[in-house]
């Protein structure tokens, strides 16, 4: 009797560490889990996290549950196809601008392109020709009653050399070249292009050798070239 009085504890403990076990399995099998997200810190992490969003853009960007968001990140190269071009400055902003109201052109040109005694740009007429000249090596001419076509017929250099197609803004012309000169290093450049009738309009200018090429110049100059009327 008093054997089975001293396993009865013993029962009791066996039978209630058999219900903790059961409890355990039970809780660890079906017992709602509650995990910890950990918010993203980065664009790879937030590709990773549940409930992000990736944005349809370049470059991408994704947005976390939390609302979150991160940039895809970039390389040098691909960051030069998304950085915008640094805006540069009109070289000819600041120029003088010559204006001929009977010929219905007008045209800006340097403003350190002083002319002799304050004087305004001369307009003399050859013939028929109205020919504009000015200290910087820069005569502008004014051709009635003839084509481009024609005025290139006659004017070509005397090695027959074919002029080059010319577009600049709204002028689309011909570039004619002339050599002479030791070596034919001086070069003389007439850029011939049509006016609103029968006429054309020319700029003529020359390169010396071993002095700074003025075609850049003159192409800015063109750049701002437009009719009137």
């Amino acid at each position: 009797m008093n054997q089975k009085k001293g396993f009865t504890p013993i029962i009791i403990i066996l039978v209630l560490l058999i219900l903790f076990i059961i409890g355990f399995i039970v809780y660890k099998t079906y017992w709602p889990k509650v995990s910890v997200t950990v918010p993203p810190q980065n664009y790879e992490e937030c590709l990773k996290s549940p409930g992000s969003v990736v944005m349809a853009m370049y470059p991408a960007v994704c947005v976390a549950k939390s609302g979150a968001r991160f940039t895809e990140p970039l390389t040098t190269e691909q960051q030069k196809d998304v950085t915008p071009p640094t805006a540069t400055t009109d070289p000819t902003t600041n120029w003088k601008t010559y204006t001929n109201t009977k010929l219905g052109f007008s045209f800006k040109y340097p403003s350190e392109w002083e002319l002799p005694n304050g004087m305004t740009i001369p307009n003399t007429k050859v013939g028929n020709t109205q020919q504009i000249s000015f200290d910087h090596n820069l005569t502008v001419m004014y051709q009635p009653s003839t084509t481009l076509e024609q005025y290139v017929a006659k004017n070509l250099p005397t090695d027959n050399t074919p002029p080059a197609d010319y577009i600049n803004g709204n002028i689309h012309g011909e570039k004619i070249i002339y050599k002479s000169g030791v070596d034919q290093a001086t070069i003389n450049i007439v850029i011939a292009f049509s006016g609103q009738t029968q006429n054309v309009i020319t700029f003529t200018y020359t390169d010396y050798p071993g002095q700074i090429t003025e075609s850049k110049i003159i192409d800015q100059i063109l750049s701002t070239f437009q009719f009137t009327r």
